[in-house]
């Protein structure tokens, strides 16, 4: 199970019912610091992910952040629990990742650009509508992710197949033996795959593929 775009990966096993860590690389109490700092100064609403249970947080300080955590909420079935600072957990709780929604995705790309060093964390808009984007440990992404969780069960990386349509599926589809972007996958999800499927996901196409494989 690849979780949190590819910061926490487990293995579940059916029979025992057992959840077992994998690869974790999640973002450092530092870093969160920084970007939590740089997101409240420019007005920004920032949702914390907890990594041990799965919840999401966030400080809404106005009517507007209510209205981004309330989209995003429906957007993927996700709530959020609100908090009133984020200095408890900062302190004692790494996140699995961090979000920040906005109502301009390239503005902030642009401004945490001019702000940070390259390489500081990893992040991309948010998928299929940009009104977040979501920050990662720098070395973390679903590839490095799947990459290890085949290699836990002796399977190579090679012999992997993976189906994606965002852009935080590239280095999954690219690292996996066979990647497979589906037909209204964004370009770079497109680039990065070995090919691409002439359905989307609205059509079945992730089923329609593994039958034609399994033949």
């Amino acid at each position: 199970i690849v979780c949190f775009n590819g910061a926490i990966g487990f293995n579940y096993e059916i029979l025992s019912n057992n959840l077992s860590v994998v690869h974790s690389a999640q973002i450092s109490i530092d870093s969160a610091k920084q970007l939590i700092a740089f997101a409240l100064s420019h007005g920004y609403v920032v949702q914390y992910y907890n990594g041990q249970t799965g919840e999401v947080l966030a400080v809404p300080l106005n009517e507007t952040h209510l209205e981004l955590m309330d989209r995003y909420a429906k957007l993927t079935g996700r709530p959020q629990t609100i908090i009133s600072n984020y200095d408890d957990i900062l302190n004692t709780i790494q996140p699995a990742k961090l979000l920040i929604m906005c109502e301009d995705a390239d503005k902030l790309i642009e401004l945490y650009a001019k702000t940070f060093p390259k390489g500081f964390l990893h992040y991309f808009k948010g998928s299929p509508f940009p009104f977040f984007v979501e920050f990662l440990n720098p070395n973390t992404n679903k590839g490095e992710c799947v990459k290890a969780l085949v290699e836990s069960h002796g399977i190579d990386i090679n012999d992997a197949v993976a189906f994606g349509d965002g852009e935080n599926d590239s280095e999954m589809l690219k690292y996996a033996g066979f990647g497979i972007a589906m037909e209204n996958a964004k370009q770079l999800a497109k680039e990065s795959a070995n090919y691409v499927l002439p359905y989307t996901n609205d059509q079945d196409g992730v089923a329609i593929q593994l039958e034609n494989m399994l033949e």
